[in-house]
């Protein structure tokens, strides 16, 4: 389970929104039990990846560095990276999968960008799934998504919801889809 507190939500959903209409990136700080992770700080980094930028997303090498340093000196690690779909999907692509940290979760945001005759009239996060490869044997999996208002004690669960989380109402290179063409 990825455990989130709103704030963090909000300011991934922004961070999201206003990097439109590419992706963006970032990094998720905290600590990781068998069964949860639990996110305490969300690092922006800058998306340099050498390929579309609406389809295809690196984290900056110096946010990477530092994410790294600083966590280690909370006492604290990278429990995961996050980044935007554009496009509104909200499964990981082919590069995803090929180039994802065992034990590290991938939580992605979903865009929905207004159509014409919609009720919306600008771009809005939409959702949050998040993805997780617990060991080289495993497959790479969807895993739940906890979002409060406060960090709990991570204590071991027998939940095992599992699902996109509707976000209305609350150093990784990735890409597009199967073919890496923009979503």
């Amino acid at each position: 389970m990825l455990r989130l507190l709103t704030d963090s939500v909000r300011e991934i959903e922004t961070h999201a929104v206003r990097s439109l209409p590419e992706e963006c990136c970032g990094v998720l700080i905290g600590s990781r039990t068998t069964n949860a992770a639990d996110v305490r700080r969300v690092v922006r980094a800058k998306n340099i990846t050498t390929g579309d930028p609406r389809c295809h997303y690196q984290v900056d090498w110096q946010t990477l560095f530092e994410s790294l340093n600083s966590s280690r000196s909370d006492g604290e690690s990278i429990v995961g990276f996050y980044h935007s779909h554009p496009d509104g999907s909200s499964r990981p692509s082919q590069k995803d999968l090929a180039e994802a940290w065992v034990g590290v979760s991938y939580l992605i945001v979903t865009i929905q960008d207004p159509k014409a005759g919609s009720a919306i009239d600008t771009p809005i996060a939409s959702s949050l799934s998040s993805w997780l490869q617990e060991s080289e044997e495993e497959p790479f999996a969807q895993e739940a998504i906890s979002i409060s208002d406060e960090h709990q004690v991570i204590q071991p669960s027998a939940h095992n919801g599992i699902g996109t989380f509707d976000v209305r109402r609350a150093i990784h290179i990735g890409g597009c889809g199967p073919k890496d063409k923009p979503h």
